[in-house]
């Protein structure tokens, strides 16, 4: 375990601590200070009835560190489908894209909810400003919130609120909220219509390469192109 494993671990234990002070611990568990300790070296390290404290610390450790290890793995690969939407490099895509995206990872088909509802949700909550972007942090969230549906761990509806109130009456603030709504149901409607048109689009594409002999990978890429070269026209 590295010494960056070891500092996001410690407090996923329960045990609060301030940085540093997980980083010197760290360097009692690594005298030779190559950045690195063996978990099962840990009870070594202390005697006497601390011996069995650093058993079950080893243990839990080892449960942490492959937990983190399969979240690492799964935002690799959130972030690797991410780029490929985000090409300009700005860290942020188009709210119409996002459905297209998460068709990418498979999360529209796991989802509990009906996608639309889902997105009308998530564009309430991360669209407030109507900026019509995300950013790689928001859709991180919108990951995780989609994982939580397709497990049934679904939150409570986000409600539309809006950017001042103050001085509106009841009537006016309901107004507001349902106009609010309103926008990011036809922005969720049309990012998942955009995303029908995409997957049309891909499956033409993959039946062409495959025909004319050409890779999976081939096809993805040409895809990817032509998806992008769409975008460019709107």
């Amino acid at each position: 375990m590295t010494k960056a494993e070891f500092v996001r671990a410690i407090p996923k234990l329960g045990i609060e601590a301030e940085t540093f002070e997980i980083e010197q611990l760290f360097g009692f568990f690594d005298p030779d200070n190559d950045g690195s300790i063996e978990l099962k070296e840990l009870s070594k390290k202390l005697k006497g009835p601390s011996a069995a404290f650093g058993r079950d610390l080893a243990r839990e450790l080892e449960q942490v560190e492959a937990a983190l290890r399969t979240a690492d793995a799964s935002e690799a690969r959130v972030r690797k489908a991410w780029d490929a939407y985000d090409v300009d490099a700005s860290d942020s895509i188009d709210l119409g894209e996002v459905m297209s995206l998460m068709d990418d990872l498979g999360l529209l088909k796991t989802l509990t909810s009906d996608p639309v509802d889902f997105a009308t949700e998530m564009f309430i909550k991360y669209d407030q400003n109507d900026d019509g972007v995300l950013s790689f942090n928001e859709f991180r969230s919108f990951f995780n919130a989609a994982r939580d549906d397709a497990n049934g761990r679904r939150k409570a509806a986000a409600t539309a609120t809006a950017r001042t109130q103050h001085g509106l009456d009841a009537n006016q603030r309901e107004a507001r909220k349902a106009i609010a709504e309103k926008k990011a149901r036809e922005k969720a409607a049309a990012a998942d219509a955009l995303r029908k048109q995409n997957a049309a689009m891909r499956e033409r594409i993959a039946r062409a390469a495959e025909a004319a002999g050409g890779s999976v990978e081939d096809a993805e890429a040409e895809y990817q192109e032509a998806r992008r070269k769409q975008k460019g026209r709107k």
